[in-house]
């Protein structure tokens, strides 16, 4: 397991295939890496985010990103198998993992990426997190919102999970980015949407 630890570490937020990970360790069966990865997702540690096409079409034979729910376990892991992360990597990670939340997440990428595919009442949108470079608008397949080093810790503290009777309320406050001077508005999700 500390292999794969490292090797998720390394790669932190590129894709990668389960054949990846088996040859750049001992382990001998991408199954066993699979069932690892699989175990960490139960308990809750670690998130597999699969590729999807702007529709929403997803293909889980394509790489997949392996993410940890929490940036405080990047910092457990890195110092347990002596692997430096990137701050970049920690945060696209923290977004991913705070979105996933609330809806279903996968990644696009192409020519271009797109590093969050959140589908939300059934329509997808992208989120570009940026947090070194300033924040561009490229040519995206689907609407992408830029997220950039100022506006990640507002955009998280929008994001809203009310519990009510084993049922979870999700929300996706509505709030204006304005992004290269340009605004984007997110669109609200009510109260209606609700999982048991």
């Amino acid at each position: 397991m500390k292999e794969v630890l490292a090797y998720i570490l390394e790669t932190s937020v590129t894709p990668v295939s389960w054949h990846t990970v088996a040859k750049n360790t001992s382990l001998s069966s991408p199954h066993t890496v699979r069932s690892y990865v699989e175990t960490l997702e139960l308990l809750m540690v670690a998130r597999v985010v699969y590729w999807a096409s702007p529709m929403g079409k997803v293909d889980y034979r394509k790489g997949k990103k392996i993410l940890f729910n929490d940036p405080f376990l990047y910092r457990v892991f890195s110092s347990y198998v002596n692997v430096e992360v990137g701050e970049p990597a920690i945060v696209e990670a923290t977004v991913t993992a705070r979105l996933a939340r609330l809806y279903p997440v996968y990644y696009w990428k192409n020519k271009t990426e797109v590093d969050v595919i959140a589908l939300v009442t059934e329509r997808s949108l992208g989120f570009e997190v940026k947090w070194r470079r300033k924040p561009s608008l490229g040519r995206k397949p689907l609407k992408t919102i830029v997220l950039g080093r100022e506006e990640i810790p507002t955009f998280l503290a929008t994001l809203k999970i009310k519990r009510t009777n084993q049922c979870h309320d999700f929300s996706l406050k509505s709030v204006d980015i304005e992004v290269a001077g340009q605004t984007e508005l997110i669109i609200n999700v009510g109260p209606d949407t609700k999982w048991c």
